[in-house]
């Protein structure tokens, strides 16, 4: 089994702020702009009380954006829009990300652990502000195992409740895929009870990447084992990048990249370390 580190959700280019963690811990992952989505962000439905969807969530931001198409990938929670019977959370890529995807190997059973960033806010007179001194990080915000894999790009009929997922509009490559979840999580020689794919709607520790007290939320903690055997997190296989500090390795990740891949096989500790975090609460 793989384990793929995949960066999403709105940044400094792609939507021009942080995806918020509240007060209490909880979190709202904003997904991108995208002029061919079939979405709104009025249109999609938020988990937060106080802003019923992701459009009054960019007002209350101060970015003017509620009323632009969004690029809702991966589409994780099943309330998040109308859905046709036999919806599934679904994933989709193209391009030179899908590309490096095919290069390792992905395939059925492999997991996704979707990361992106994250800032404290505040709120005031219906506004979110950035929260001073609060936290500014990469943080894993959902999951997906593969039950299935879609090649739209070469022909592959995908099922019909899927024709409302960004990767069916606009100019796609001709590797567009969609990674369709499975029914469980399956993970060799665990036994767990988790659905295949899912959203995290708070904070844990567990799920934080970025190391604690770090001046750069891309300087990670992440379990020293990443590094046994010499790095092979894809990406990421400068030994300068990394240094062993204990129990835990310090990574210096890329600016540029969505999939930073593990495979199990070299490193076994993995499927435990992903267990624990989908389960944590």
């Amino acid at each position: 089994m793989k384990i793929i580190l995949s960066r999403k959700g709105c940044d400094s280019s792609a939507g021009g702020c942080a995806s918020p963690i509240f007060h209490d811990d909880r979190i709202a992952s904003l997904p991108i702009p995208d002029e061919y989505g079939p979405s709104t962000y009025r249109d999609i439905a938020s988990s937060l009380p106080d802003f019923p969807t992701v459009g009054d969530l960019f007002d209350a931001l101060g970015r003017p954006l509620a009323t632009r198409h969004a690029h809702l990938d991966p589409d994780l929670n099943a309330m998040s829009r109308p859905r046709a019977r036999g919806w599934r959370p679904t994933f989709g890529q193209d391009e030179a990300a899908e590309g490096h995807l095919r290069n390792n190997g992905i395939t059925i059973g492999d997991l996704f652990l979707f990361f992106g960033w994250f800032q404290d806010v505040t709120s005031h007179a219906g506004r979110l502000h950035r929260a001073p001194n609060g936290r500014d990080i990469y943080l894993i915000f959902g999951w997906l195992q593969v039950g299935r894999i879609v090649r739209l790009g070469e022909g592959e009929t995908a099922p019909g409740w899927t024709h409302e997922h960004p990767h069916h509009f606009g100019n796609r490559s001709t590797n567009n895929t969609l990674y369709i979840a499975s029914d469980q999580l399956t993970l060799p020689g665990i036994s767990t009870s988790s659905p295949g794919a899912g959203a995290f709607d708070r904070l844990h520790e567990r799920r934080v990447l970025t190391a604690s007290g770090a001046r750069l939320k891309s300087s990670w903690s992440v379990p020293a084992w990443f590094m046994d055997g010499g790095p092979s997190l894809t990406f990421h296989r400068d030994p300068q990048r990394w240094e062993r500090k204990g129990e835990h390795a310090q990574l210096r990740i890329v600016g540029r990249g969505q999939e930073f891949i593990l495979d199990t096989s070299r490193h076994p500790e993995a499927v435990s370390w992903a267990n624990e975090i989908v389960r944590a609460v």
